[in-house]
């Protein structure tokens, strides 16, 4: 599994910030138009593990947390890939949290050759 799975292009991506069996992870969209809750659900599918629904605004979404994961943030960050830069922002409507601060550092310290800045924003 890939530690991050970062855009090839520049532009504003949806994130989300994961734990799984211990290890951290920086899921993008790969599919533009998608809720965090896709993301998530199409990452947990693609390794094979299973997630209950939850009601989120009427609709079902993954569970934040399950018997090997636990959701720790979720937001969006505008990427420029030629400089290796990103800039985390914003949060998640489907699950009210925001980019975690702490998970972002454990992530940015395993791929140096990347910058990573959180930007406060209050709205």
């Amino acid at each position: 599994i890939e530690i991050v799975n970062l855009p090839t292009k520049d532009g504003d991506y949806k994130v989300m910030q994961l734990e799984l069996d211990g290890k951290f992870y920086l899921v993008f969209e790969n599919q533009r138009g998608v809720n965090h809750s896709e993301i998530i659900g199409d990452f947990l599918t693609k390794q094979g593990i299973e997630y209950t629904l939850i009601k989120v605004r009427n609709f079902d979404v993954p569970s934040p947390v399950g018997p090997r994961y636990e959701l720790q943030g979720a937001g969006k960050a505008t990427v420029d890939v030629e400089i290796r830069f990103a800039s985390f922002h914003g949060s998640s409507y489907d699950y009210g949290m925001e980019i975690n601060k702490e998970h972002l550092y454990q992530v940015r310290t395993l791929i140096p050759e990347w910058q990573f800045t959180l930007e406060d924003v209050y709205e």
